[in-house]
Formats: structure tokens, C-alpha cells, sequence
């Protein structure tokens, strides 16, 4: 009797957890707008995200299997709560609703994006001007903190219905590691009081490439994160040498982990293949840091084409 009742109880228990388990996410970034080194090179003439590419990208995600969009707002989209961060190319938030609403149409889930990394040299953060200063980390906290609780909070409101919501936190040189776990931890507790889940950047698997510059944020990443909450999503990239290893040592602390190959086919296959191999779930985010707009439209098509045949067979 008591074995019969044990088979039972592992059989339940199995198809709970079958049943529980987060579908396979097939996802893709879209820029409204993006900070970093290469990106701010073209600032002064960026072009406005351009709606109509914007609608046509994600119709042919939805025919390719892609069932996640992240998007990259920043200063992307006009704040009602703070016009100051209005740019040339900051569209209405009107019309981020519509792209929002087209995805979800197809039952894609939405993920917006913020990057509240802090680095001199990767900038990531430097849409927050002119509540931002490159020289100071001390006076860009004291300024940016209540911003960038008022704009979680618009886009909250403005978006509806969220499940994620991505805050960046990669290649960050300007924080001490418990700097960057509170700093963290501030925007997971504002989140989860919205019932939302965090996702946050992994630079975890850069940890034994000693030749690469990245390997100063991968050992903050791996530091971080035994005290980081575990319902935050580790989604971690690397576009040239995938590390399953490290992403099954993320897994075993408890986290979910998303993988972000970046946009070649021999890496998405590698990383594919080191996912299987650790026993993982292949979650895979498509991340071609490619801007939206007519002059990248066929180039964004070719991609989603291509990758979607790659993220939807196993």
C-alpha cells in the first residue's frame, strides 16, 4: 500500500511540475532606442524608431515561433512624468501601446527593458540625463532614483498586464558588489509589489575567458548572485563561447536562466547544444543590437527568418 501510494505521489507531483514549468521562450530585443559605447556614436542622428518597420518585425516573429518580445525603451518614449528625458527620436507612448498591442494579439508576451547599469565606460544608464552624471555615481543616485521609480511606474500603468520586466544591470563597473545586489534588490521589491518578475543580464559566462574585458563583470555577476532573490531571471549572454556550465551552476542557486546568443547561427547552435547538455531548458533571446528602422528592415527580416527556424527546433 505504501509503495502504491508513493508511485502515486511521484506521478502527481511530476505532472505538477510538467504542468508549471515556463514554456520554452523563443525571444527577440527590439531597440527603441540603446546606450553603449558603439550606439552612442550615432546619438546625434539617431533615427526615431519607426513604427510601421516596428509592426512588420513583429508580424513576421509571430510566423517565425517567437512567442517573447523584449523592447528596449529608455528614453525611447515620451514620460509624461518627466518631459526632460524626451529626445528627437523619443516617440509617443501611444504608439509603443500599438506595438504592444499587435504582439500580444499574436499571444506574444512583452517584456519592457531599462538598463540601470552604472558604468563610465559602457554608459549604459546615460538616458536618464540630465539626472545622470558620468563623473559621479553619487549625485546620478541621488537624481535618478525617484525618475526612474516614476517612469517603472508610467510604464506600469501605461502597458498593462505585465508578467517581466527587464533592468538591464550588465557590465557594471561603478558599483562594489553589494552596491550592485541592493541596487538590484531596490527594483525587484518595486516590481514584485506590481506582481512583476525581474530579469536581469548575466555576464557570468565571460568568467573564464581571461583575455576579455568582460571578465571583471563576470565575476561581480557570480558574486552577486548567492544573495540576489531567486524568482529574478538570469539571462545570460555571450555572443562567440556559450558556457552551459555557468548557466547550470545558475540554475542549481535556484534562478531561471534565459540564454541571449546574440545573432550568429554557430553560436545559437552552441549554445543550444551547451544548454541541452547541462539538462537545461533552451530559452533562447534573439539580440541582434540592430536599430528599427527602413535602412535595417530587410536585415531585421532576414534575421528573424532565419533564427526562428533555429529557436523553434530543438
Amino acid at each position: 500500500m505504501l509503495k502504491y501510494f508513493g508511485c502515486l505521489f511521484f506521478i502527481l507531483t511530476s505532472f505538477v511540475l510538467q504542468a508549471t514549468e515556463q514554456p520554452q521562450v523563443r525571444g527577440a530585443l527590439m531597440h527603441l532606442t540603446h546606450y553603449d559605447p558603439w550606439w552612442l556614436t550615432m546619438t546625434d542622428d539617431e533615427k526615431k524608431f519607426d513604427l510601421k518597420v516596428g509592426l512588420a518585425l513583429v508580424d513576421a516573429m509571430a510566423e517565425a515561433g517567437f512567442n517573447t518580445l523584449i523592447l528596449d525603451i529608455e528614453d525611447g518614449v515620451i514620460y509624461q512624468s518627466h518631459p526632460k528625458l524626451t529626445r528627437a527620436y523619443s516617440i509617443k507612448m501611444s504608439a509603443l501601446k500599438e506595438l504592444i498591442a499587435k504582439a500580444r494579439g499574436y499571444g506574444m508576451e512583452v517584456i519592457p527593458k531599462l538598463n540601470l547599469s552604472s558604468s563610465n565606460r559602457n554608459q549604459h544608464d546615460r538616458w536618464l540625463s540630465p539626472y545622470w552624471d558620468g563623473l559621479s555615481v553619487a549625485k546620478t543616485v541621488t537624481l535618478s532614483r525617484p525618475v526612474v521609480k516614476n517612469v517603472f511606474e508610467e510604464l506600469i500603468n501605461e502597458i498593462g498586464n505585465l508578467k517581466y520586466f527587464h533592468i538591464g544591470m550588465d557590465e557594471d563597473h561603478n558599483r562594489s558588489t553589494k552596491q550592485y545586489v541592493a541596487e538590484i534588490k531596490r527594483y525587484h521589491t518595486l516590481l514584485k509589489s506590481h506582481g512583476i518578475k525581474t530579469v536581469i543580464w548575466s555576464d557570468g559566462a565571460y568568467l573564464e575567458r581571461d583575455k576579455s574585458h568582460a571578465q571583471v563583470y563576470a565575476e561581480k555577476t557570480m558574486r552577486a548572485a548567492p544573495d540576489l532573490p531567486k524568482d529574478i531571471i538570469q539571462m545570460i549572454w555571450d555572443y562567440d563561447h556559450p558556457n552551459g556550465k555557468i548557466a547550470k551552476e545558475l540554475s542549481n542557486m535556484g534562478f531561471t536562466v534565459w540564454a541571449a546568443p546574440g545573432n550568429k547561427q554557430s553560436n545559437i547552435d552552441n549554445w543550444k547544444k551547451e544548454l541541452t547538455e547541462q539538462g537545461l531548458t533552451k530559452h533562447l533571446v534573439l539580440t541582434p543590437w540592430t536599430p528599427t528602422n527602413e535602412k535595417y528592415r530587410q536585415d531585421w527580416l532576414k534575421q528573424i527568418t532565419k533564427y526562428g527556424k533555429a529557436f523553434k527546433h530543438n
